[in-house]
This record gives C-alpha cells, sequence and structure tokens, in this order.
C-alpha cells in the first residue's frame, strides 16, 4: 500500500510505472519471507502494518536485528 500510494505521487514514465507496480507482489512476498523466516517480534509486524508512509515503515525497520534487516535487504533468506 505504501509503495502504491508513493507510485500516484511519482513522476514517472508509463512504462516505467508499469514495471514497478508488476514488480510490487515479488516486494510484497519478500518481505513476508523475511518476516516469517526472520521471525519478527510481534511489535515490529505490527509497526510495519500500522505505518502511514515509507519513514515510518523505515523506523519500525531500525528495531529489526542487525540478521533479520540484513535479510530484508537482500530480498532472500537462509531458509531456502
Amino acid at each position: 500500500m505504501l509503495a502504491r500510494a508513493d507510485l500516484e505521487t511519482a513522476t514517472l514514465e508509463a512504462d516505467t510505472r508499469r514495471l514497478v507496480v508488476d514488480q510490487l507482489p515479488a516486494m510484497r512476498d519478500s518481505l513476508v519471507r523475511a518476516c516469517t523466516d526472520g521471525k519478527w517480534s510481534s511489535a515490529i509486524r505490527a509497526c510495519m502494518v500500522d505505518a502511514i508512509d515509507h519513514d515510518t515503515f523505515e523506523k519500525c525497520e531500525r528495531d529489526l536485528t542487525p540478521a533479520q534487516r540484513n535479510t530484508l535487504e537482500r530480498g532472500d533468506s537462509d531458509e531456502r
């Protein structure tokens, strides 16, 4: 939802916008895997769900452990 909201205000060419929109499901799935595999706390999950913008979301990320943050940034997990 946050990425879609950012796209609404972004100045992008139509082709670029489409390419980004096409990647949103993969981005979501990667986030879900990082959360599940990294065993994020309920407080961090709630923080991210309640985030109203990208800045708030990034503040939630700061509470991740270094290993959890690394997995999130890489977009993969050690479990696969």
